[in-house]
């Protein structure tokens, strides 16, 4: 559940964009240390709902369902996006 509920209903919506999801990552990570530079959020302790499209969406799973911190997700989705690439799919 959001840690912040009185402050009304906080969204958080991923864009696709394949490899860029890295981008949105540090983003993401930089605005979470913003909110609590002494002990960082998880997104899913901070966000009512997480969702995204293509690259977004997977974010949105390891952030919104796996609980994991933006940190955590870094090196997975790296792997997952050089795996695509090299397999000639996308992310």
């Amino acid at each position: 559940p959001p840690a912040m509920p009185e402050h009304g209903l906080c969204l958080l919506a991923l864009d696709g964009g394949g490899v860029r999801g890295l981008s949105t990552l540090q983003i993401l990570k930089q605005s979470m240390d913003t909110v609590d530079p002494e002990s960082p959020l998880k997104p899913c302790n901070y966000f009512n709902m997480i969702r995204g499209t293509s690259t977004g969406g997977l974010i949105a799973i390891m952030l919104g369902r796996l609980w994991m911190t933006v940190d955590e997700c870094i090196a997975p989705y790296i792997s997952l996006s050089d795996g695509c690439s090299r397999s000639g799919n996308t992310v």
